[in-house]
């Protein structure tokens, strides 16, 4: 079960591309995602219920790190996640240890949206604002 719930944490910070008519921001850029982001919505039958919120943090070094609440008898479990991103063409690519996984993402109306290409699982982040820094 666990290895199941890591897997769906790699497929959740993934995205799909459907038509063109989405995508409402401009071309796809390894930049556009860098910078922390948080789901606001979670859709789709294959996300199911035990995923709570995400957040997915994409820095500018390529690396990423994924932090998500998951149900679990009654309590929340926190479960983190790390690895490397990258945009080739017009594919997203996320790699988590030995798995690589290849698909497209979309911004849309300010969000990242993200779909898995083979679940009924869609998620849509929201841009974490960065908190100002107070002078010492």
């Amino acid at each position: 079960m666990m290895r199941s719930v890591s897997k769906l944490l790699v497929v959740v910070a993934l995205v799909l591309l459907p038509g063109a008519g989405l995508c409402d921001e401009g071309p796809l850029d390894a930049g556009r995602f860098q910078g922390t982001w948080e789901s606001v919505k979670l859709e789709g039958k294959d996300i199911g219920t035990r995923i709570a919120s995400i957040r997915a943090t994409f820095e500018n070094d390529g690396h990423w790190v994924i932090v998500a609440k998951i149900r679990n008898d009654g309590n929340l479990k926190t479960e983190t996640k790390k690895g490397t991103y990258r945009v080739d063409k017009d594919q997203f690519v996320m790699t988590m240890g030995d798995e690589t996984v290849r698909m497209k993402a979309w911004f849309k109306d300010g969000r990242l949206v993200i779909q898995d290409p083979k679940l009924d699982s869609r998620i849509h982040y929201q841009r974490v604002k960065q908190r100002e820094k107070w002078p010492h």
